[in-house]
């Protein structure tokens, strides 16, 4: 079985926990204020604030923007929907824009037909790695007079025309969840260049205090986790994802294990700093290592599985490995039949979430639609081998013929 991914884990992790723990160093010190200086650098924005989870990163940048109840925030309808969740909790209103049919990203050219008075913001996202036309839609901000705020939780390292996602908006928002290119056991970056909104966002975290215990269940919970993966249990356990209703129930307890363990409204921990700032040195060879392995597969792709691209796909960075299929193929037989031939593959809310179709029936987003019915997440990590690459590829085609 090629397992779907394989979470980057710092070597000599627990040698560097027990050194923690016995200093009593977990929790404060002077690791945070240098993982946030070096990572506001490494982007190119001049404040970084730490948080302790991408999720929460967002509805603090909604507080230190101050919008108010009633305000409407424009967002693409192909995006996690707990983030779609937050901007309700927070009393505003999402207006869902469709999606570009190649490169899954929110449609520029559809964002000013709904833009209306009570218009405060625009999230652009970054799916999958895949920088969005951040240029563009930084101008229609601009012209309107509105928020830009970059969801960056997958694409830590992308560039578009050279500089960082992350650097275009008034605030963006990363996440380190263990799946992620920096890997902290959960937690979060806000990053900003305008010291008002630094100020804002600092004094929001000041209200959050430092506690270990949930970190700790972070780490039990993830290293349970991959070792289930890697075991020859998941070999048995993923033939229930080729069925409908044993992939939902199997995926609502998951949510439910993994809500549990949640960093919430508490600090980012010295600790994580210290394995932040640890993978931040290697982020940029490791990410190039994943991009070799993306094109390897890119180029012996099949016909029938089109690619996830657009004019920035040179610059982008893969947190997942994400094809389409034809609209006529039905997308749960497809990955049961990789399944049963050794690829683990994601398919529908286990990658991401239309939206629209979810929370505004009023609203129709087609291209949205279409590709969460027709995305396919295949296989991709660091270490990847070119003998996993072309079972996949071998895999692929059989499916395609069969």
């Amino acid at each position: 079985m090629i397992r779907r991914r394989n979470p980057r884990f710092y070597k000599g992790f627990f040698k560097i926990l027990l050194s923690f723990v016995f200093k009593k160093a977990v929790k404060d010190g002077n690791y945070i204020a240098e993982f946030e200086s070096r990572f506001a650098s490494y982007l190119g924005s001049k404040y970084a604030i730490s948080v302790s989870s991408g999720r929460l990163g967002m509805e603090m940048i909604f507080n230190a923007l101050e919008f108010k109840k009633g305000d409407e925030i424009i967002v693409s309808s192909y995006t996690l929907k707990d983030l779609i969740n937050i901007i309700f909790e927070k009393g505003l209103i999402p207006k869902f824009v469709d999606i570009e049919p190649d490169s899954f990203n929110i449609n520029p050219a559809l964002i000013e037909q709904e833009i209306t008075p009570k218009t405060k913001a625009i999230i652009a996202t970054h799916i999958f790695g895949l920088p969005c036309d951040i240029l563009k839609i930084s101008d229609i901000a601009g012209k309107h007079g509105l928020k830009l705020i970059e969801d960056c939780a997958h694409s830590l390292g992308a560039s578009c025309s050279g500089r960082k996602t992350g650097s275009f908006s008034d605030a963006a928002f990363f996440s380190f969840e263990v799946t992620k290119q920096i890997n902290t056991f959960g937690g979060g970056m806000v990053v900003t260049s305008d010291p008002v909104i630094a100020s804002n966002l600092a004094l929001i975290r000041q209200t959050h205090e430092f506690s270990q215990g949930p970190l700790f269940k972070k780490i039990v919970f993830t290293y349970f986790e991959n070792l289930i993966i890697f075991s020859p249990f998941y070999f048995f356990l993923s033939r229930l994802f080729m069925h409908d209703k044993s992939t939902r129930l199997i995926s609502r307890l998951y949510l439910l294990m993994h809500r549990k363990t949640q960093l919430k409204k508490i600090r980012f921990t010295n600790l994580q700093s210290f394995i932040g700032l640890k993978q931040l040195e290697n982020l940029d060879s490791l990410n190039a290592k994943r991009n070799s392995a993306a094109q390897s597969l890119s180029f012996r792709l099949p016909a029938e599985n089109k690619l996830q691209k657009s004019v920035f796909s040179a610059e982008r960075v893969y947190y997942f490995f994400v094809v389409r299929l034809p609209v006529d193929r039905n997308i749960v037989r497809y990955r049961a039949a990789l399944l049963r031939l050794g690829i683990d593959a994601g398919i529908r809310w286990e990658i991401t979430d239309d939206c629209a179709s979810l929370f505004d029936s009023s609203v129709i987003c087609r291209n949205a639609k279409e590709v969460y019915d027709s995305a396919l997440q295949l296989p991709l990590f660091d270490d990847m081998i070119d003998k996993q690459i072309e079972k996949i590829i071998q895999q692929l085609i059989k499916v395609n013929n069969g």
